[in-house]
């Protein structure tokens, strides 16, 4: 036995057994808080709509903005009560709010 495991999906070059979930949508985290993941489509947006974004997850309470994998954004620190409107705005700003949203399946470089 190998004490180093083989790589898997994304990271083998290989797509058996890879991350079938994407960084999009609401994950639940430790005390009964939420991190909601939001993508950006085709892995680009205007800044406009990144600052407009922010700015309303800044009213909304979010306390952080973490980059994610998958050309996603993780939205944390606001209260279970702002993540429906956070994905709202972000829906109609143009990011992309559902996991099983078709843009999520377009490479784009």
């Amino acid at each position: 036995d190998s004490a180093i495991s083989p790589l898997e999906g994304e990271m083998s070059g290989r797509t058996e057994g890879g991350a079938s979930r994407k960084p999009i949508g609401l994950f639940p985290l430790a005390g009964g808080t939420f991190a909601l993941g939001i993508g950006l489509p085709y892995g680009s947006i205007p800044a406009d709509k990144i600052i407009a974004l922010a700015k309303s997850a800044l009213a909304l309470g979010t306390t952080e903005i973490r980059l994610a994998p998958g050309r996603a954004l993780l939205f944390l620190g606001q209260p279970a009560t702002a993540n429906q409107p956070l994905q709202d705005t972000a829906a109609t700003l143009g990011f992309v709010t559902s996991a099983a949203d078709p843009r999520t399946r377009i490479a784009a470089c």
